[in-house]
This record gives C-alpha cells, sequence and structure tokens, in this order.
C-alpha cells in the first residue's frame, strides 16, 4: 500500500504523534512501543522527542533516528476531533 505523503508532525504529550498528510488526512501514532529499542533511546526524553520534523516526506529527529512512513501511516489512527483526545486512543505506557 503507498502511503500519501506527509507533510506535518507534531509531537503531542505522552509520546504521541499528530501527523498531515497532503491528502488533508489527520493521524495520530503512539510512538511509545518504538522507545524500547536502542536506537530511539535519546527519544525517551520528551524534549528530544518533541523535534521531530518532517523532511520530503519522512520523519526525523536532529539525532538521526528516522521511521518508516509506510509503517507510521499503517498502525496510525485517523483522527477527527481535537488533540486533547490523543490520549484516550493510546493506553499503553513506555517499553510495556
Amino acid at each position: 500500500m503507498r502511503c500519501p505523503k506527509l507533510i506535518r508532525a507534531i509531537a503531542l504529550p505522552d509520546y504521541i504523534l499528530e501527523l498531515e498528510y497532503e491528502n488533508s488526512g489527520k493521524r495520530m501514532y503512539d510512538f511509545k512501543p518504538n522507545l524500547c529499542h536502542v536506537f530511539y533511546k535519546e527519544l525517551q526524553n520528551p524534549a528530544m522527542f518533541e523535534k521531530v520534523f518532517v523532511s520530503d516526506g519522512d520523519i526525523g529527529w536532529p539525532t538521526g533516528q528516522d521511521f518508516c512512513p509506510n509503517t507510521l501511516y499503517e498502525k496510525s489512527v485517523a483522527i477527527y476531533t481535537d488533540k486533547s483526545s490523543a490520549n484516550s486512543l493510546f493506553s499503553e505506557g513506555i517499553c510495556e
């Protein structure tokens, strides 16, 4: 499945990413399960996680981490409500 191009990513509290795609769709992705991997260890620091950026449809961080855009799209949840409902979509803690 080819996913739409990612145009914006915003870090929300509790390691949730709000994602905006070129097709005007918005989705949310719970990044917490990925934080157990050594590659993402630096992102356990909320200040570093908040530095997420999008470059040519890919997501990344200044410390060199990136994430597969297809996985991000396929495993995210479509949203139609305000950001405050993000935490109710995901209930897992870090490394559970």
